[in-house]
C-alpha cells in the first residue's frame, strides 16, 4: 500500500510482510474533537506471564508521505510504524497510539495540536495499564516537527522523545530541554536538511544538527545526536538519505531507550 507521491520516489523504503503482520495487532479507531475528525490506530500489548505493571505509550507521529483518511499507511508503509509490536518488545511492551492526518492538514496547526494533547490524555484515562509518567514521542520528518512543536507547546508532556529528519524553528528552543531527546539525521538528506539553510522552504528552520549544537551544552547526556555519513543510506541500505527511519527501525538500542529500558 503506497501513497501516490512515495511511488514516484524509486528509492523510497519498501515495508516488510513482518510489518504487515505487527500492524495487525492494532486496533483501529476515530477520534472527533470540535468536530476535527482524526483516524488512529492502538496498540494494546499483552502483558508478559507474570507482569501486570504499567506499560510507557509511544505517540507515532509520521510523515507528509502517508497523509489520508484510510487509517492504515501511516503505519504500514514503512517499518518503523509497527516495530513496537515486534518480537524484540515482548518482554519490555509498549503502547503505542498512531495518529494519520489527511491530505493538506499538518501537526504543527494549533488545532491539530489540542486535538493531539486531548487524545493522548483520553488513552491514558481510558487505558489504565498505561504510564501516564511515561509517555514518548516517536516521529520522523514532518512528524518529527510535530512532536517537537507539541514539545514546545508542553515542555511537560513527554518522558523522552526519539525525532528523525526533522527540523523546528528558533523560537523557544529552550522549551525542548525539559525533554531527553535522540535525534537521528543523514547529513545528505536533501528534503529536510540536517542544518538549516536559512533561505527557500527551509527558512528559519534548525535542522537536527543545528538542534543539538544549540542545546548539548545545557543538556549534556539528555541529548543525543545520531548522524548518518553521505553516502551512508543510499550505499548500506539503499534508500534516500531522508528515510533514516529505515536504521533506526533496526536500532533496538535506541528504541528502548525511548521507552526507558
Amino acid at each position: 500500500m503506497i501513497s501516490p507521491w512515495k511511488a514516484r520516489i524509486h528509492d523510497w523504503d519498501e515495508p516488510s510482510v513482518i510489518n504487515d503482520k505487527r500492524c495487525d495487532r492494532f486496533l483501529k479507531y476515530e477520534y472527533n474533537h470540535f468536530g476535527m475528525s482524526i483516524p488512529y490506530r492502538l496498540f494494546l500489548p499483552d502483558p508478559p506471564p507474570g507482569k501486570n505493571g504499567k506499560i510507557p505509550l509511544v505517540l507515532l507521529l509520521h510523515g507528509a508521505d502517508v497523509t489520508g483518511i484510510d487509517n492504515e499507511l501511516h503505519i504500514r508503509a514503512h517499518d518503523i510504524g509497527g516495530i513496537y509490536a515486534g518480537s524484540d518488545f515482548a518482554d519490555t511492551p509498549v503502547a503505542v497510539l498512531a495518529p494519520q492526518y489527511r491530505d493538506g492538514a499538518s501537526w504543527t496547526k494549533k488545532g491539530m495540536m489540542a486535538a493531539l494533547e486531548a487524545l493522548i490524555y483520553k488513552t491514558v484515562s481510558d487505558h489504565l495499564r498505561i504510564d501516564s509518567e511515561r509517555i514518548c514521542a516517536l516521529g520522523y520528518s514532518a512528524g518529527g516537527i510535530g512532536a517537537m512543536k507539541l514539545m514546545k507547546r508542553r515542555p511537560n508532556l513527554f518522558y523522552r522523545a526519539l525525532i528523525m529528519c526533522a527540523a523546528t524553528k528558533g523560537e523557544d528552543l529552550d522549551a525542548l530541554k525539559n525533554t531527553p531527546i535522540w535525534l537521528f539525521h543523514a547529513e545528505d538528506d536533501n528534503i529536510v536538511p540536517c542544518r538549516g539553510t536559512g533561505t527557500g522552504r527551509m527558512y528559519d528552520h534548525l535542522g537536527s544538527a543545528d538542534i543539538y549544537e544549540a542545546l548539548h551544552e545545557d543538556m549534556g547526556d539528555d541529548i543525543h545526536f545520531t548522524m548518518y555519513e553521505k553516502g551512508e543510506l543510499s550505499e548500506k541500505y539503499r534508500v534516500n538519505p531522508h528515510c533514516v527511519w529505515v536504521p533506526v527501525a533496526k536500532d533496538i538500542k535506541a528504541l528502548k531507550w525511548l521507552i526507558g529500558e
